[in-house]
């Protein structure tokens, strides 16, 4: 009996020992990480509520009566620890043709009011055209033969060509096959230069959206980037006018 009732003691006193760490254990458990958000372009730490003020606050900054101004938020990495979690973003805000702030992960908004890349490609005439280089504006259009909004603009784009071509390059950019787009060519005439098999240069400038219209001054700087025509083309020209 005597060594009956310490057992006893040790067997109470370890079942208390399992309980107490098993409810530490479910407390630390219940504890969600702390949710931050880093905004990358001003290096900057928010709570979520800082976040989502900081989301009205910047689209109510930019916006106006005209609609010309655009907000758009970029989520890029999550990094997590043991107590947060914290969401890195940008942001882009372009206001009329003008980026303010370009927060888009592709490559292509590097190159704003900068240097585009020199590059030499062959095209599907078996020519070579020099990206950026020759001294003159280049129109350059991202493209592929199953994009319908690229197709439904390219009467617009070849009436510009048409106007302009003594005064800038035209340039069209796809990832596209040769023997694809020569079986294209007669059924959707597009008169711009063709540059095909592109895939491994659009991926470098990181273009996921098409079309995507791209202005480049004689200088070889990249000054506009553009989403698909608007109407007859109307603003499309407007910048033409400003580059040549």
């Amino acid at each position: 009996m005597k060594y009956i009732l310490p057992l006893v003691v040790l067997l109470v006193m370890a079942s208390c020992n399992d309980k107490q760490a098993a409810h530490e254990e479910a407390e630390t458990a219940s504890v969600e990480p702390q949710g931050y958000y880093k905004d990358l372009i001003k290096d900057k730490v928010l709570t979520e509520d800082e976040y989502l003020q900081f989301r009205k606050d910047l689209k109510k900054k930019y916006q106006d009566s005209t609609g010309n101004t655009s907000v758009v938020f970029h989520l890029y990495n999550r990094v997590s620890s043991s107590d947060s979690i914290i969401q890195e973003f940008k942001y882009t805000v372009k206001q009329g043709h003008k980026y303010l702030y370009s927060g888009s992960k592709a490559a292509l908004f590097n190159y704003l009011n900068t240097s585009f890349p020199n590059k030499e490609f062959p095209t599907l005439k078996g020519d070579k055209v020099i990206l950026a280089g020759g001294g003159r504006p280049m129109l350059i259009n991202f493209w592929f033969t199953q994009c319908a909004p690229c197709v439904k603009e390219m009467p617009i784009l070849n009436d510009l060509q048409t106007k302009y071509k003594q005064q800038m390059d035209f340039v069209a950019i796809t990832f596209s096959k040769a023997e694809e787009v020569e079986k294209f060519l007669p059924k959707h005439p597009f008169t711009f230069t063709q540059v095909t098999n592109a895939a491994s240069f659009i991926d470098e400038l990181g273009i996921m959206d098409y079309p995507t219209t791209i202005f480049i001054n004689k200088d070889g700087k990249l000054i506009y980037i553009e989403a698909a025509v608007l109407g007859k083309g109307e603003e499309f020209e407007k910048l033409i006018e400003e580059l040549i």
